[in-house]
């Protein structure tokens, strides 16, 4: 295949980056949304934490997403695909779908190197978005984004599939901002204050207590001096 033909075909291989970029640009919105609608509804103290881990998570998935997209662009370059940086950002796009981005992010530069190079070409493209994919968003993710977002690994992979069943893929893409809310409601009634801390990871369980306390005192402190 010549450079021209190569060149007539970019355009049909920079859709997928369109698209990426724009359901990234739905989800950052989705997100402000979601947290106007805890700006409203919950009260001071639960307000601020739960804006602030969804914070933290998009601040992390967007680091992960760069990350996963740097080394599935240099391993596109180390193996000769045409359009290393193309399919680098690509993946970075498609990294905030869950499952299914990942997968997307590898159909064009494992097809582009099958047409102009070879079979073990395209097999060695995909091995690395494999194991990075592996790595990354198996491994790596569900721990670093449940620390950041103040849930376990468990609850983060749980959630996932959840949302994902009741509102379909914007719900996986949802999932962890859509359960700090969940769990943000259940914090606000004493009632179901335990389930929201079942959420939570073994360090953040300890901020929560240690925050409930000195949010308990603070408002007793008043009646004190009433009485």
């Amino acid at each position: 295949m010549s450079q021209v033909d190569a060149a007539a075909r970019l355009p049909a291989l920079a859709e997928p980056v369109l698209r990426g970029t724009i359901d990234v640009i739905q989800t950052l919105i989705l997100v402000v949304v979601v947290t106007a609608f805890i700006q409203l509804e919950l009260p001071s103290v639960r307000r601020h934490d739960a804006v602030e881990r969804i914070q933290r998570y998009v601040i992390v998935k967007g680091a992960l997403s760069a990350a996963n997209g740097l080394l599935l662009g240099l391993w596109c370059w180390a193996w000769g695909v045409e359009g290393a940086l193309l399919w680098g950002v690509l993946a970075f796009a498609l990294n905030f779908i869950p499952v299914i981005g990942s997968l997307a992010a590898a159909v064009p530069p494992v097809a582009l190197a099958l047409v102009l190079g070879s079979p073990a070409d395209a097999a060695g493209v995909a091995a690395g978005y494999v194991a990075v994919n592996l790595v990354v968003d198996n491994i790596v993710e569900p721990r670093v984004m449940g620390r950041a977002a103040g849930l376990s690994p468990l609850v983060v992979l749980v959630a996932m599939l959840f949302w994902g069943f009741v509102l379909g893929p914007i719900g996986a893409l949802l999932s962890v901002p859509l359960t700090i809310v969940l769990r943000a409601a259940l914090a606000t009634s004493p009632g179901l204050r335990w389930i929201a801390l079942l959420f939570d990871d073994d360090a953040d369980q300890s901020r929560e207590r240690s925050s409930s306390r000195r949010y308990s005192e603070r408002r007793s402190i008043p009646s004190t001096f009433a009485a």
